[in-house]
């Protein structure tokens, strides 16, 4: 599938962004939502523990983003997806929120 390809490719890009990881300015859309001290903090003790920690938060997303799709798919049927185009940015924007509220969330003694 290759909306599951392309939005993998852009919720990578958009989680790096998320975690100011990357180098470069970049396009305003994509710093509507950045990890705070709080998330920034709990996502270096996540990667202090093992650094996989990237991987399994963009792998978490991932999932979310690809059920979503799913989700989009069934509600306006397959023979429409052209149309799903126009959510893009709302579906990857609502995974993006997730990974945030996992982020924020108190878990254990990931503090």
């Amino acid at each position: 599938m290759w909306l599951t390809a392309i939005s993998s490719i852009n919720f990578t890009h958009s989680l790096i962004i998320y975690l100011h990881m990357n180098e470069r300015d970049v396009a305003p859309q994509y710093t509507k939502l950045v990890a705070g001290r709080v998330q920034f903090k709990r996502f270096c003790k996540l990667n202090s523990m093992s650094k996989r920690a990237f991987f399994e938060i963009n792998c978490f997303g991932l999932r979310y983003l690809y059920k979503a799709w799913t989700k989009k798919v069934e509600e306006i049927g397959e023979g429409n997806v052209p149309k799903l185009m126009g959510s893009f940015s709302e579906v990857m924007d609502e995974a993006k929120a997730v990974v945030h509220a996992v982020l924020t969330e108190r878990i254990g003694d990931v503090n």
